[in-house]
Formats: C-alpha cells, sequence, structure tokens
C-alpha cells in the first residue's frame, strides 16, 4: 500500500522532469546605429542673399513651424518655441545647426512649392 503514493510521487516527478527539458528559444539583441548629425568637414560658404531665399517660416510635416533667420552673417534655426540653433550650410540647399540637434535640406521648385 506504502508503494502506491510514492509510484504516484515518482511519475508526477518524471512528468513535471519531462516537460522541462525544452531549451529555452535563444535570444540575440543586435544594437541598432543611433542616428546622428555630424558638422560637415567643409562648411559650404552661402552669402547673406543666397540665404534670403531660405528666410521665412515653414510648416513641418508634424504641424510645428520652422523659423530660419539671419543675425549679421549668422544663421539661425527655431522649430516651435525650442530656442535658436544656429546653422552653418552644408550644401547650397542644406543646413546643420551647429549644436547638432538640427538638419533640414529644404528644396525650392520653380513653382513655388517647398519640399
Amino acid at each position: 500500500m506504502n508503494q502506491l503514493p510514492l509510484a504516484c510521487l515518482l511519475s508526477a516527478l518524471a512528468l513535471a522532469a519531462s516537460a522541462q527539458t525544452a531549451p529555452p528559444p535563444e535570444t540575440v539583441r543586435v544594437p541598432a546605429a543611433l542616428p546622428q548629425i555630424v558638422l560637415p568637414e567643409r562648411h559650404y560658404v552661402m552669402s547673406t542673399d543666397e540665404f534670403l531665399e531660405f528666410k521665412g517660416s515653414y510648416t513641418l510635416s508634424n504641424g510645428q513651424h520652422l523659423q530660419l533667420y539671419n543675425r549679421g552673417y549668422a544663421m539661425f534655426a527655431e522649430v516651435g518655441h525650442q530656442g535658436p540653433h544656429r546653422l552653418v550650410a552644408s550644401a547650397a540647399n542644406a543646413f546643420v545647426a551647429t549644436d547638432r540637434q538640427l538638419k533640414m535640406r529644404i528644396d525650392i521648385h520653380d513653382d513655388g512649392t517647398v519640399e
């Protein structure tokens, strides 16, 4: 009689052990490269007359407003009311903030549309 509960206990332990023999799935983490804004090695020299074409306010796709303006020879951009960012031109239609917080390319088409 004592052997019956012992046999039930052993069979229950055997079932539990066989259920745990499956190896856990392997997980591999691959780190993604973080997007970085890099200042150009050589700045595009943009005159204040050239920058005049880009000065003004633009509505961004997320509804915020981008304001481009200059103070003397220095170019600035401000998104919403987040504070000004000093810009350098990286191409005839591209700009990078010196604090590496903004990077933009502005394509002005002949029909007046902007991308």
